[in-house]
């Protein structure tokens, strides 16, 4: 029987999100390392809205595995302009780069939930991939340094205020857990 939503991130973001939606849970860290979990992915082809989904589901699965009495619900966000897979900037040129980089075009966030519990020792998992396209403006030759500074932190560039397709999808997945867990 489930007694408990855990989600698997320590994110404060995504524990903000859930909070807001008025859900009881637990924080857990998933014991994995994404960009190594990422690299068979990118080498065979996988597009960035798959690597968001699959690293929502291990982090899902690695969590439930620990925890079998309890709904997990792993997340993961990719950025991506075309099939090329987009991480934070390291330092303020590579920020200010990228930033030129996607000047008048449109890339994608590509948001990943995945829940995940065990019934018997096997892991029963929902999954749900939506991309949201993101326009950047056009001709910014002068990008003042205080957006380049709130690009290099991924959180203060797509906060959860911003990002109302993974909110939705969070509050939505309120109604499936409460759902489940009357159904179990």
């Amino acid at each position: 029987m489930l007694n408990k939503l855990i989600l698997a991130s320590t994110s404060p973001f995504r524990q903000k999100m859930l909070s807001d939606a008025g859900l009881a849970f637990d924080a857990v860290k998933p014991d994995m390392d994404e960009r190594t979990a990422e690299a068979p992915l990118k080498a065979s082809g996988a597009s960035p809205g798959d690597v968001a989904l699959v690293l929502a589901e291990a982090k899902a699965i690695d969590v439930s595995e620990r925890y079998p009495d309890a709904l997990v619900l792993g997340c993961d966000q990719t950025l991506s302009l075309g099939d090329e897979l987009l991480h934070k900037p390291e330092d303020m040129e590579a920020a200010r780069r990228r930033l030129l980089h996607l000047s008048g075009k449109t890339h994608e966030r590509n948001s990943a939930v995945c829940v995940c519990y065990l019934i018997a020792g096997q892991n029963i998992v929902y999954s749900a991939l939506r991309a949201s396209p993101i326009s950047v403006a056009n001709n910014l030759a002068k990008i003042a340094p205080v957006f380049v500074r709130a690009s290099l932190d991924v959180t203060d560039a797509y906060k959860p205020g911003n990002v109302p397709t993974l909110a939705d999808s969070l509050f939505y997945r309120r109604s499936v857990y409460k759902h489940l867990l009357d159904s179990i």
